[in-house]
Order: structure tokens, then sequence, then C-alpha cells
């Protein structure tokens, strides 16, 4: 069952059956109302002062910096899977370095599958359970 990340179902928690046969309230994913900065795409790294970011709202809300070009779309979140898309992105057109790192961070965002969030740490992971994005949390502004 995929559910679309819903403010008022994030905020009061999502219901599991826990091993002891009880319901347990689960918190929200923690990529959400986080903003992320990409350290790597693709196991290549990050062009030198271009940002790479990513933001999921409440709503099921994506947006971010792909690294010329803004970006807004949709996520769903269900468990530790996720997916992406469709994105819309601004048309400018920057250096070919950064131009590059754009095409490469959403082509990873529309392979990414699943999660993995360890500390200060989201890295988005393929079908085959390879990371396609690592990012770090920042507090740069959206």
């Amino acid at each position: 069952m995929r559910r679309t990340l819903g403010g008022s179902l994030l905020s009061l928690g999502l219901l599991l059956l826990g091993p002891a046969g009880c319901l347990a309230p689960t918190p929200a994913a923690p990529l959400h109302e986080t903003t992320w900065l990409a350290e790597a795409i693709g196991g290549e790294g990050i062009t030198p002062g271009v940002q790479s970011t990513l933001r999921v709202d409440s709503d099921g809300r994506a947006s971010g910096s792909a690294a010329c070009n803004r970006f807004t779309g949709s996520a769903t979140i269900t468990g530790t899977e996720v997916s992406f898309g469709p994105l819309a992105t601004t048309r400018r057109m920057c250096p070919p370095d950064v131009m590059d790192q754009e095409d490469r961070y959403l082509s990873a965002l529309a392979a990414a599958r699943r999660f993995v969030h360890e500390d200060e740490t989201l890295r988005l992971r393929d079908e085959r359970d390879v990371d396609v994005v690592r990012f770090i949390v920042t507090d740069a502004p959206e």
C-alpha cells in the first residue's frame, strides 16, 4: 500500500503492528521537513561550489536545487521506500560541469527506490540497492 506524505497523517505518526501484536506509533520519515545537501551522486563527487539539494514537505511536495535549476514535484514514501516524480525544472543554462551534475542528480532521483537514514546522513538507493545519492543535513535556505 502506498501513501503520499500528508500533513495530518505524518504529524500523528503512522501506526504499525508491533512484534508483540500491539499497535505503536512510528515517527515521520527522517527526510521529511529537512533540507538535504548532496555530497555524492552515483559514487562521484560534487562540482566544487555547486549545490544539489532536496526537501520533502509534509504534503509530499519535493523541491530543491538540481545544481543549475530549481525543481519541484512529488515524493511518495512507504516505510523506507521512496519514489519521486514527475519533477518539473526551470530551464536555465549553466556551464557544462554544472549541467552534468544536474543531469546526474535528476537521474539519481528518478532511480531512487528506498532510503537509508543514519544520523545526519541520508542515502537514496536504487532497485539494486546501490547508493545513487548521499546527502548531509544543511541549513541552506531553499
